[in-house]
């Protein structure tokens, strides 16, 4: 248990544990339910260790079962002597006889009879060791009665009851009187409502510590204070609420509780939804920014790269060009190759044949050749070394050497002669040069390779000529050489072969060098060629390479230009990625701006949330507005606490397309219907809706439809299974439980589940125990309680454990609903589309949402760089594109939305006509319970009247044709069910609303009719300066100069008074007119007649202010200027078409008024249609099987049933509603019809299915006699007698029929009880009439039918016996037989009689006239309808005079009317509530009380009394004194009624004093006082005793009865005081018919002479005699010696003239009788004066109220010239009393 102890808590817990320690003690605990009564009786139980029990309630729980569980705890504390706490509450007090057993507990501490005797004894013996030990008895054994004794000693000392009850409402003060142990052996503990310091406490324990909340600490402060005021202002504006709007609304501590939680939930959950949306923002803008950046980043690479690809560009380019200049020029090249090529080739040959020439002469040379080379051959590298080896080398060799180095063309000496030795001989030869060049040619490495590769060929001829000498030499041989060495031989061989070959080689010589020539240039061209080749091949390679390099830089370059188109692409996309989420930065930016603001706001926005969800669901819209919008707001922002100004709750608290899915599942579309949609889904507690209209219950079956099976999830708490078939099936499969019909109370077996007491079992199921049974519970069970009372009173512990929702239609949201039907029957296309297309919107926002949170979602979870990301990108811009396609169908609904909606408003003045009708007809039900009806009941009207309503092309024509069939139908409908006294109080109740909803008029323009000037203070206002004028018309005045209508800049009537001022005479005129509401208003009615809308009700609010008794008569004719005449005209409603209406499943209820029986017309129909009587059953105890039985049987065979009474059985009324149901099988025919008095407890369900009827009279003589000859008189009725004065005699019958039941509405002036006569009695007379004259027509025909009518027989028949007999009242009978004497005679068969006649205006101004009431002629009216027009002609108005009563008593049933209507339509109305500050009402009463007891008299003491008595004398002629003295008894024994008054008034007052201050228990005599008290009203017990006899006398108001008793008791004193007064006020006494007694006995003892006197006068003989004095009371001096004067005495129906009675003067309804001596006199003398025609015996009455009761005597009064009859007409009589 999760306890919060606060200060006073815990006194509460410390006093709870105090008593429960002491033996004997037991508590009371008072407060309302939630104020921890149970939780603290508990815990300080647990303390205690004491066993805590409370009962465990079962739908069957009865008194047996309630002393079973007293017998369980007499065994626990009596038989076991534990400590036991017993805790009964409230709810387990299942019927109040429970109480008695606990009344006798607390009393003797016993049950009788709860213990057989078996169990007692052994209990008693279980006790005996215990007791003997406590007694220290030893082995005494002790008596039976003693351990008796000693176990009930047990049973209190261990027993402590707690009590927990609830102040509120009427059983607290009855148990109090009927228990009362329960008060006198409990100490009482009253919770009080938690102060606001323990609310502040509450809340801190919640708040303190809950650390998610982001806030300051000082705001954290001001938030607790906050919360504990809310809780406050709630309470004090339920009391406006109740002041206002008469409906009761509870908070309790629960309620609070509620707020603190769902403060914390909320808070969790709304501040994650903004941290999680925050980041998502944050996250989403950063990449929006990131991808903002890196398209900066990538645009500084695409210049980059646009920079990379110029350049690449212009390589290109160039490489271009270079590539065709060299592609030419190996163009060029290669065609210069080629030519080169065919010349080398031409070349070549040419010189092939040449070379092949030159080698033939070439070969010649070639032995030498080959010589030279063996000789080289020969030689080898020794023989070389060998010549390298010698020092010195013979000539020869020198010689030899030297050729070669000429060969080799080696260094020479000059030429010089040398002797050179060869063989031994000196010859003659040049000097060898072997050591210039010889040596360095020998000794070369390479000397014999030299040798083999010596170029032959190029020997030149100079060679040849420097050899010559040598070849010239005959030692130079090969013999020679041969000498020297082979070295030498072989050199020499060699030189002279090359020399050879050079000699014969010489012819080739030329053709070889020609040949080498053209060889070289061969060579050249081909050296030219392959150099050309070269070139040509460096070009092709260069030209390839060059190629290569163009195509690598054309890749280079198309590799920069996909990467730039991609950069730029990717740019591109990035760019109206981000243009695209432009929209979306934008918002998120903003929004991530201002979460932050909403965070730091969001402790004060879920503290108005949660706390409007806790707290204003049972409220209307207006007062939803003041808490939320007002109240709560203003104190947060007083106490600094952050709020978001304006804040919607609705849209804080759930989006538009939940809304708009709620709306398609029938949630109507107005804002208080989305709230209390808000409500139910997100209150912590179980819903309780209050749907009188059944428009939550749709919802709830559409929202929930899957979770909901009818047959297990729909039912009633009086279902006999509910809780096995219903409550458990549901709550263990997680189902939708509906109940319905809740009314007041809630099954207490239930609060387990409202308080969801979940348990866990250890499997960790869950479950809930109902009246003893473990129930499994399912998390996804939900609990729908429905309530169809309009304006339930639901006690503080239902309240604490529901959240109560008040789901009434609002006019705004049927208004909707009404514009939907008429379109679908008009424009059925039209609102089909409309429908699709706000299922279309509500997808579309749904999609939109969802867009945007994908959008987020993929921006949030997705890594790394968003423009990297291409499949997010794709992803982003689709999602972005459905969200803009999406936006733009919301676009194109908007606009179509927009289109469809401008065709429906065409139509919506019929939804609002249908809206103000069906508003008009819930207030109506206002006036009396029976006039409930239902939605479904008006929407069929309404769909009726589509439907039948004229058709028309033109819209607006059609509308105006469906208005007013809508509202005529309507108004006939309801009109039908409701009694004469109501009806014109609805058509003027409609007036307000059509023109209120039409805007012509506001609540305060309909307050101002009803309230005028009341609320003025006479005292605070300007005196009233015309005569004319009473006081209250003065303040009328005042007001109405100062009221706006229709919020006008200026006051229509500012100018009143000064008009009136100005106009005087003018204005006096008009208010003495007995119409003025038919003549022009001085100085207004131009104005008035100028505004067609508005004029006919301010001509209204102006007669109602001045002319109140013409407050009717005005209305009517504004109810014609509005709605029509139709409206006021008579309807007449016949069976038949009742019949018609009605089907198998509607029944028809007839409301019955006194001696209304519509069962004689239901079995004429009967017959009619079926040829059978009815079947009935007059309802009673006893008589529902029978009911059922015939019921079961017309089901079957179509037979009618009348239930008879059904006010005697309203507990078989409510299965009525669930037996004749669609689901039934019934046979068409068959029709069930109930009769029933109005009754406050009748089934609602049943009203609103019903078919209700009224079977009164209609008001006035032309609606009366309409209803007669449309219902009675038929045409076939009409022809039922041949009698030619049938007919004459049939009207006549009926005229006076009608006076004699409209007279009743002038009050005891018209009739002193009013009678019921009803169409029975009419019937009657007829059927006897009937019967009379078909008797005189079986008789001879030759006898005059006229002459044989007896008018006596017929007059006494139809005066005496049929209506007579239910005459009481002999001035009533006398009255009766006066109109019969003027109707029933036989003037009336002549033609076209007056039956009478009457003043009659027929407006505009026209001067009035006698309208005459004639019988039709029979010999002109054959047929019914004819009889109808004569009555239409009738006037609508009745003026009193043909009833034979004076002008004056219009005024006085007008006045009464017109009061009656004003109150009643007053009390449909939500009432002012009082402005803050004042006096409470306690404190209020409280000082009235003191101010009466300070002006009370002093107590009459009886001993000074009667002393005071005895010395008064009596008559001057009389000599007895003191209390032998009639009249002086009569004086005591007023004296001591007087005193009984002052002694109950004196105790009353202080009692009143001190049980306000709470000294004394409030008794309901005492509360009754307090309440009339502050209704300016008498306490009743100041007027009746106990048995119901009058102790006091009868006035209206506390002021008028108090000063009455003032000037009573000073009657009384100063005649005690100061002897007999010259007069006396006869009003004044308690008995004045024993006042005038004790007269007749002062006058008879005056003349009882002496013992056997003939002229002595016996009592017996003698009467009382009576004559006006024409003088004033002052003008009295002495006292009679015989009889006294009267003086305080009105005259009501005339005036006192000279010559007696007269008529009375316009506007006075009472006229002062002048002095009335009354004497005695003896009638054996003779004193007929008063029986003659010419005095009228007039009654005299304490009261107005006429009866039989308050009548004191008949006076004579003279009447000369007019006789008595008129004046019994007029209803003439005395008053004590005008009020």
């Amino acid at each position: 248990m999760s306890l919060v102890l606060f200060d006073d808590a815990i006194k509460h817990l410390l006093r709870i544990s105090r008593l429960i320690k002491q033996p004997r003690s037991n508590a009371l605990l008072v407060g309302v339910g939630g104020s921890g009564k149970q939780s603290l009786t508990r815990l300080a139980a647990d303390i205690l260790k004491n066993v805590c029990y409370q009962i465990i309630l079962t739908k069957n729980f009865s008194e047996k079962d309630l002393k079973e569980e007293i017998k369980k705890l007499f065994d626990w504390a009596g038989h076991l002597g534990k400590q036991v706490t017993f805790i009964l509450t409230d709810s387990e007090v299942k019927k109040e006889e429970f109480l008695e057993y606990i009344n006798m507990i607390l009393s003797t501490g016993e049950v009788a009879g709860l213990l057989a005797k078996d169990e007692k004894e052994v209990w008693l013996a279980d006790v005996r060791n215990d007791y003997v030990k406590e007694k220290q008895l030893g082995n005494i054994d002790p008596p039976q009665s003693d351990l008796y004794a000693y176990l009930v000693d047990r049973i209190r000392d261990n027993l402590h009851i707690i009590l927990c009850f609830s102040p509120v409402g009427q059983k607290f003060r009855d148990r109090s009187r009927k228990f009362p142990a329960l008060f006198n052996e409990c100490t009482i503990d009253w919770f009080l409502p938690w102060p606001e310091a323990a609310l502040v406490s509450v809340a801190e324990t919640f708040i303190k510590n809950f650390k998610e909340l982001d806030t300051t600490n000082d705001i954290k402060e001001e938030l607790m204070k906050h919360m504990g005021n809310v809780h406050i202002m709630v309470n004090s504006v339920c009391e406006l609420y109740f002041q206002k709007m008469r409906r009761q609304v509870y908070v309790t501590p629960k309620s609070y509780l509620s707020y603190l939680n769902s403060y914390k939930e909320l808070y969790l959950k709304k501040y994650a939804e903004l941290d999680l949306q925050e980041n998502s923002y944050k996250i989403g803008l950063n990449k929006i920014n990131e991808a903002a950046k890196q398209i900066e980043k990538m645009g500084v690479s695409l210049r980059e790269e646009e920079a990379q690809l110029k350049e690449a560009s212009e390589k290109t380019e160039k490489l271009l060009e270079d590539l065709e200049k060299e592609s030419k020029k190996a163009n060029q090249k290669n065609d210069e190759v080629e030519a080169t090529t065919a010349q080398c080739m031409k070349q070549a040959q040419m010189i092939a044949s040449e070379k092949q020439a030159a080698e033939k002469d070439l070969a010649a040379a070639m032995p030498a050749l080959i010589r030279a080379q063996e000789a080289v051959d020969s030689l080898d590298k020794k023989d070389i070394d060998e010549m390298k080896a010698m020092k010195t080398l013979m000539d020869i060799m020198k010689a030899i050497i030297d050729s070669i180095v000429v060969y080799f063309m080696g260094k020479l000496l000059p030429v010089q002669s040398f002797t050179v030795k060869i063989s031994k001989v000196d010859y003659q030869f040049l000097k060898d040069s072997f050591d210039e060049g010889g040596k360095s040619v020998l000794f070369d490495m390479n000397f014999l390779n030299k040798l083999k590769g010596f170029e032959k060929d190029g020997i030149n001829e100079e060679t040849i000529e420097l050899l010559q000498p040598y070849m010239s030499q005959e030692w130079f041989s090969e013999e020679k050489a041969q000498s020297a060495s082979k070295a030498a031989q072989g050199l020499l061989k060699w030189v002279k072969a090359i020399y050879e070959y050079h000699e014969k080689s010489k012819i080739v010589k030329p053709k070889k060098v020609y040949l080498q020539i053209q060889e070289g240039r061969l060579e050249v061209a081909r050296k030219e060629l392959a150099k050309a080749e070269r070139d040509l091949n460096e070009i092709k390679e260069y030209l390839a390479k060059l190629k290569e390099t163009f195509n690598k830089q054309m890749e280079e370059k198309s590799f920069l230009e996909q990467k730039s188109n991609k950069t730029k692409k990717r740019i591109t996309t990035a760019r109206q990625l981000i243009e695209s989420l432009s929209d979306e930065k934008a918002r998120w930016g903003q929004g991530a701006t201002e979460i932050a603001d909403q965070k730091r706001k969001l402790i004060g926005n879920c503290s108005l949330a949660t706390s409007f969800i806790s707290y204003c669901g049972p409220f209307n819209a207006e007062y939803r507005q003041l808490l939320a919008g007002d109240y709560f707001v203003n104190d947060q922002k007083r106490r600094g606490v952050p709020v978001t100004p304006g804040l919607n709750l609705t849209q804080f608290l759930v989006d538009d397309a939940t809304v708009g899915e709620w709306n398609l599942q029938g949630l109507p579309k107005d804002e208080l219907s989305i709230q209390n949609g808000i409500m139910v889904t997100n209150s912590t507690r179980y819903p309780l809706l209050i749907d009188p209209q059944g428009q939550g219950n749709y919802w709830i079956r559409q929202k929930f439809a899957d979770k909901i099976e009818p047959f297990r999830c729909i039912t009633t708490l009086n279902h006999p299974k509910f809780k096995d078939n219903f409550l458990k099936p549901c709550m263990q499969d997680g189902l939708c439980l509906i109940i319905e019909n809740i009314e007041n109370e809630v099954d207490p077996m239930l609060d387990p589940v409202l308080e969801k007491q979940i348990q866990v079992k250890a499997k960790k199921n869950k479950y809930i125990e109902v009246g003893g049974t473990q129930m499994d519970f399912d998390d996804g069970f939900k609990l729908f309680m429905f309530c169809r009372l309009a304006n339930p009173t639901f006690s503080p512990e239902l309240s604490a454990k529901t959240t109560i929702i008040d789901f009434t239609v609002t006019q705004g949201g049927l208004e909707q609903q009404l514009l939907g039907k008429v379109i679908s029957k008009e424009q059925k296309a039209l609102e089909d589309s409309l429908n699709q297309l706000l299922a279309d919107v509500n997808q579309n926002k749904k999609d939109l949402q969802r867009l945007d949170k994908n959008l987020l979602e993929r921006l949030t979870q997705s890594s790394g760089n968003l423009l990297e990301d291409e499949g997010l990108i794709e992803v982003l811009g689709s999602t972005k594109t459905q969200a803009k396609e999406v936006s733009v169908k919301l676009l194109d609904a908007e606009v179509k939305t927009r289109e469809i909606n401008e065709k429906r408003e065409q139509y919506r003045p019929v939804a609002i006509r249908g809206s103000a009708l069906y508003f008009t007809i819930l207030e109506v039900s206002l006036i009396n319970w029976m006039y409930n009806s239902s939605l479904e009941q008006f929407l069929k009207l309404f769909n009726d009247s589509i439907d039948q309503s004229e058709r028309n092309t033109l819209p607006s024509k059609r509308v105006d044709n469906i208005i007013k069939y809508l509202t005529f139908y309507v108004y006939k409908y309801v009109n039908r069910g409701l009694f004469e006294k109501d009806k014109i109080s609805f058509i003027l109740m409609m007036c307000f609303k059509v023109k209120q909803t039409d805007k012509k008029i506001n609540a305060g323009d309909v307050s101002q009719f009803l309230k005028s000037g009341a609320a003025l203070d006479a005292k605070a206002e300007k005196q009233k300066p015309f005569q004319f004028l009473d006081e209250k018309q003065w303040l009328n005045i005042l007001a109405l100069s100062r009221h706006h209508f229709n919020g006008d800049q200026m006051a229509f009537f500012r100018d009143l008074p000064e008009s009136i001022s100005r106009n005087e005479q003018q204005w006096r005129q008009w208010n003495d007119r007995n119409d003025p509401e038919n003549s022009p208003i001085p100085d207004f009615a131009e104005r008035i007649a100028a505004d067609k809308e508005i004029g006919p009700f301010i001509s209204l609010c102006l007669v109602r202010s001045l002319k109140e008794d013409r407050t009717l008569v005005a209305a009517t004719h504004f109810i014609n200027a509005t709605l029509g005449k139709e409206f006021t005209a008579p309807i007449s409603y016949p069976i038949d078409s009742i019949w018609a209406e009605s089907s198998k499943t509607d029944p028809v209820l007839f409301l019955l008024s006194a001696g209304a029986d519509p069962t004689s017309s239901i079995d004429d129909l009967s017959r009619k249609k079926r040829k059978v009587f009815c079947e009935k059953v007059s309802m009673g105890e006893g008589q529902e099987e029978a009911a059922r039985r015939v019921i079961k049987n017309g089901f079957e065979t179509g037979m009618w049933v009348i239930l008879q009474n059904c006010h005697l059985g309203l507990k078989f009324m409510e299965e009525i509603e669930t037996i004749v149901n669609p689901e039934a099988t019934i046979n068409d025919d068959f029709r069930l019809w109930i009769t029933c008095e109005q009754h406050p407890r009748f089934p609602l369900g049943l009203l609103q299915k019903t078919i209700k009827v009224t079977n009164e009279p209609p008001k006035g003589l032309k609606a009366g006699l309409y209803k007669t000859f449309t219902t009675i008189i038929t045409q076939e009725f009409l022809e039922k007698v041949e009698h030619p004065n049938w007919r004459s005699l049939i009207y006549t019958i009926c005229f006076l029929h009608s006076i004699v039941i409209e007279r009743r509405k002038f009050g005891p002036l018209g009739w002193c009880v009013p009678y019921e006569f009803n169409n029975p009695d009419l019937e009657a007379s007829l059927a006897f009439i009937e019967k009379y004259l078909n008797s005189f027509l079986s008789g001879p025909p030759s006898q005059s039918p006229n002459l044989n009518l007896n008018m006596n027989v017929i007059r006494y028949m139809i005066c005496e016996v049929q209506y007579g007999g239910r005459i009481t009242d002999d001035l009533d009978r006398e009255l009766f037989n006066a109109y019969g004497e003027d109707y029933l005679k036989e003037a009336i068969f002549g033609n076209e009689y007056v039956i009478a006649e009457a003043p009659f205006d027929a407006g505009g101004g026209t001067k009035p006239t006698k309208f005459q009431y004639k019988i039709p002629a029979t010999t002109q009216m054959p047929e019914l309808i004819k009889y109808h027009d004569v009555i239409k002609q009738l006037p609508d108005i009745d003026n009193p005079e043909v009833f034979g009563l004076h002008v004056n008593a219009d005024i006085t049933f007008r006045k009464k009317e017109s009061t009656e209507m004003i109150i009643t339509i007053m009390d449909t109305r939500p009432k002012d509530s009082g402005g803050g500050g004042g006096k409470t009402r306690e404190e209020i009463v409280q000082d009235k009380a003191r101010e009466l007891l300070a002006k009370l008299p002093s107590d009459y003491v009886d001993l000074e009394v009667r002393e005071q008595v005895r010395k008064l004398a009596g008559p001057k002629n009389l000599p007895d004194k003191g209390l032998t003295v009639p009249l002086n008894i009569f004086l005591y024994q007023e004296i001591q009624r007087m005193q009984i008054v002052i002694a109950i008034c004196r105790k009353t007052l202080s009692d009143v004093i001190d049980a306000i201050d709470g000294q004394i228990i409030m008794t309901p005599d005492i509360l009754d006082a307090i309440n009339s008290m502050y209704d300016a009203k008498v306490p009743l017990t100041w007027v009746y005793d106990a048995t119901g006899v009058e102790i006091s006398w009868i006035l209206p108001t506390l002021g008028a009865w108090f000063s009455s008793l003032i000037d009573r008791n000073k009657q009384l004193n100063d005649w005690l005081k100061s002897n007999r007064p010259n007069h006396f006020w006869l009003g004044g006494f308690f008995n004045p018919q024993g006042f005038l007694t004790a007269v007749k006995q002062e006058v008879t003892r005056m003349h009882k002479g002496k013992p056997g006197d003939k002229d002595a006068w016996s009592l017996d003989d003698v009467v009382q005699s009576t004559q006006v004095k024409e003088r004033e009371y002052e003008q009295i001096r002495d006292i009679q010696s015989e009889g006294v004067y009267v003086s305080g005495l009105s005259l009501e129906g005339c005036k006192w003239s000279r010559n007696g009675l007269d008529e009375s003067e316009p506007k006075k309804m009472f006229a002062p009788l002048p002095i009335l001596y009354v004497t005695a006199i003896n009638k054996k003398k003779g004193a007929d004066a008063e029986k003659n025609s010419s005095t009228y015996s007039c009654p005299v009455y304490k009261y107005p109220r006429r009866t039989d009761k308050y009548l004191i005597c008949r006076v004579g009064l003279p009447c000369e010239g007019t006789g008595a009859h008129k004046w019994k007409l007029r209803g003439v009589a005395l008053l004590c009393s005008t009020e």
